[in-house]
Formats: C-alpha cells, structure tokens, sequence
C-alpha cells in the first residue's frame, strides 16, 4: 500500500478509532482513489470499494515472482492434515518455464508433485514436467469417444490400379517378418509407440484386402460350382 501522509487516509483511520465506539485500527483502511480498500466484513479490494471476496482485484494485474513464489490452497481448518495441499508455482527445466499444477504426496505435506504443465512452447503435460507434443499424458486416459482427424484414408486399395499381393506372397512376408505387410512389428511399437489415426487407417486397408481376397475367392468357387454342374450334365 502507498505510504500516505498524516492528513491522508492515516488520519481518516485515527478519526474512525476516535468516533466510533469499538472500533479499532485497521478495521477499516482505504487508499485516496479507491485503489485500495477493506470492509468491516474482512473482505479486500483492490480497484473496488465493495469487495465480494476476501480478495477482489478489478481492472488489474496480479504479478508473482516467476519462481521463488507460489500460491497454496489448503483447508485453513483443523482437518488440513486429512486433506491434500495444492500449489501453483513457475519452475524452469533446461531452457523452458513452466507453470506447474502441484499437488502434495502425503495429507498435508508440502506440494511438490507435479500434476499438470504447461510449457511456454505450448505443449501441455499432465503426469510429466516434460512433455513431448501438444498434450502428454503419462498415464491412462480414459473418455466416451476420442476423435481422430486424419488423412491418407486407404480408398486407394479399391482402385483398378492397386495391387493386390498374391496370398502366396502375403504367406512367404508372414514367414520372414512375423507380421503383416505395412503394419508395424512389436518392436517398432515398443519403442515409437503407435499413431491411432494412422494404425486405424492401415488397419481398414488390410480389413479392404481381406474383402478383395474374399471376393476373388468366391468368383473362383462360384466357377467350380459351374463346371462341376456342367461335368454332372454330361454324365
């Protein structure tokens, strides 16, 4: 708060404490212009002379030391020792700031497990301090639907164009490689992980191959059907 001379807001306080019975200094202080302002109630305005909360700032800025400062939330009540203490704090790794999302590890205790991070390359990570992409998550996630926008859709296998691998071919790949054609092997997903959009694409074009397969082989049973109907005329 600005420091104010003796005819300022220190003698409005003085006069209060003398007029009113009962009341006490620093029940009630202000700050010419109404910048700074307390109610009776206990509540705090900064910008406002009717503070709703215990701290109202409008049409400000709050500023906090980027890293040797943080705000807690904790219960304030005798069951804080039951209750998990949060913090938000700005943290450096390497040559990025980070705002952290701590929470503490024991009931009480100091918050210093990082729960979410944001990173100020725009990547968000929730169990990681490092994330890698726009959003890393290192854990399960769980939802209803996730939707995956992608392209390349395998369209392309229907083409008059496209070559269908002859299953003698598709038989000999199996055999050498341990898997199907275009799709990764185990190890390659151990150590890069798997693209949904692109695994679902390439899943649908062995799903559209299968089809084909299916279909040629039914033309062939369809034609053994007829010459065998043909052959038993002849008899």
């Amino acid at each position: 708060m600005k420091t104010k001379s003796l005819s300022g807001s220190l003698i409005k306080i003085v006069l209060m404490g003398l007029l009113v019975p009962g009341f006490a200094i620093g029940q009630y202080w202000d700050d010419d212009g109404n910048d700074i302002y307390n109610t009776n109630s206990g509540n705090v305005g900064i910008g406002t002379t009717s503070p709703d909360e215990k701290l109202e700032v409008t049409a400000g800025n709050i500023k906090l030391d980027w890293l040797n400062s943080k705000f807690i939330f904790g219960d304030g009540n005798s069951g804080q020792t039951q209750r998990r203490v949060w913090a938000i704090k700005g943290t450096t790794y390497g040559s990025n700031s980070i705002l952290d999302f701590l929470v503490s590890t024991t009931p009480g205790g100091s918050p210093t497990t990082s729960i979410i991070s944001f990173r100020n390359d725009g990547n968000v990570g929730i169990g990681t301090t490092s994330p890698q992409s726009k959003l890393s998550v290192n854990g399960t996630i769980t939802a209803k639907e996730v939707e995956v926008t992608s392209t390349g859709w395998p369209d392309h296998v229907f083409a008059d164009t496209y070559r269908l691998r002859p299953l003698a071919e598709v038989e000999t790949y199996i055999k050498a490689n341990r898997h199907l054609p275009d799709v990764p092997s185990a190890a390659e997903v151990e150590e890069e992980g798997v693209a949904l959009g692109k695994m679902q694409a390439t899943l649908l074009q062995k799903v559209e191959e299968l089809t084909l397969y299916v279909i040629d082989l039914n033309k062939e049973n369809e034609a053994l059907k007829k010459r065998v109907a043909s052959l038993e005329r002849e008899q």
